[in-house]
């Protein structure tokens, strides 16, 4: 058997940034801005302690816009697509939570006002834009960042709240 080598001193370290060029790696779509989120909350059943934890980390505002609904149900829908449309504008652009202001056009969808300009990012666009959708147990988000985007959640007929019944030309005519 060989004896045992005693081991050798490294030299001074080296900056590895800057002794050779890093590899760029590709920009994952949340860096780009496009995302496609669905949230299933049907076996969600937060504690009021978490309820009200949730309530507290969203703006003021925000919280009460959510305590509006009437039914629970539609309550929890209102705070996550919340959550979600501020964990979006934070991913995509690096805004910090706290700071993330949105803001609705006149036909309801949301938007960032305070987003920074390009480049904050590789790849970040100018109009980056997202939209949300809730109905049932479905939330859903989804984000490009140079096309205009929207999302829309249809929950079928025995997942909606009463259980409405509507003919089909009801449907179309409500649309």
């Amino acid at each position: 058997p060989s004896a045992p080598t005693q081991p050798t001193k490294l030299a001074e370290p080296i900056d590895v940034l800057e002794a050779a060029p890093a590899a760029e790696a590709a920009p994952s779509p949340a860096t780009l801005g496009q995302l496609r989120w669905l949230v299933d909350i049907s076996d969600w059943e937060p504690s009021n302690a978490e309820w009200q934890l949730l309530l507290k980390a969203l703006p003021e505002e925000d919280a009460t816009k959510v305590m509006r609904f009437r039914f629970v149900a539609d309550q929890k829908r209102a705070l996550t697509s919340r959550y979600l449309q501020r964990r979006a504008c934070f991913e995509t652009t690096g805004v910090p939570w706290s700071s993330v202001e949105i803001a609705r056009t006149k036909g309801g969808k949301p938007f960032m006002t305070n987003k920074p300009s390009p480049p904050t990012r590789s790849g970040l666009h100018a109009n980056w834009n997202f939209n949300v959708s809730h109905e049932g147990k479905y939330v859903a988000l989804a984000a490009e960042p140079r096309m205009v985007c929207g999302v829309d959640v249809a929950a079928p007929e025995d997942a909606r709240a009463g259980k409405k019944k509507r003919s089909f030309s009801d449907t179309i005519q409500m649309m």
